[in-house]
């Protein structure tokens, strides 16, 4: 198994995982696997050390912002009537609830500091889209973020790997 996810990496690498990462931004409330898994992993089997994890990081936020700018953008043509579409968001929990007034009382810090929190990532492009908030300051907001969250997690999680193993 080790051979093949090994092969796989080296073989479809960084493509696989911008699209991948794509998709995850672009679906809220996602069950899938977390970028703390995805991206560490990556760096280590693909020997990504040093500067180059920046450069890892730059593409893999760009995916991730770009699947939010989907969401952000059906959103404010459709406003949050999108969540209805999504089988695996938890509506019961009050965490829409939630984020739309972290968004009113915050706006650009709250999509900020929600792309670094497990479990709200992604989540502003809701309220966000759906409040007709400005498409340049989301990604302002959105990019940088998620770029900050991506490296911090790549770094400890794939230099930990490295020690460990």
């Amino acid at each position: 198994m080790e051979e093949f996810f090994t092969s796989l990496v080296h073989a479809y690498g960084l493509p696989l995982l911008v699209v991948l990462l794509f998709l995850k931004g672009s679906l809220v409330g996602k069950p899938f696997i977390p970028a703390t898994v995805v991206i560490p992993a990556y760096a280590f089997v693909a020997g990504i050390a040093g500067y180059r994890i920046l450069l890892l990081t730059a593409f893999t936020a760009a995916a991730t912002t770009a699947g939010q700018l989907a969401v952000f953008l059906k959103c404010r043509r459709d406003g949050d009537a999108v969540l209805d579409a999504v089988p695996f968001l938890d509506r019961e929990s009050g965490k829409t609830e939630k984020a739309y007034d972290y968004f009113e009382e915050h706006r650009f810090r709250a999509i900020f500091v929600a792309n670094m929190v497990t479990g709200f990532r992604g989540l502003m492009s809701v309220p966000a889209g759906a409040s007709g908030y400005s498409t340049t300051r989301f990604l302002m907001a959105a990019y940088p973020s998620t770029f900050v969250y991506h490296t911090v997690v790549t770094v400890v999680f794939a230099g930990s790997l490295r020690y460990l193993l």
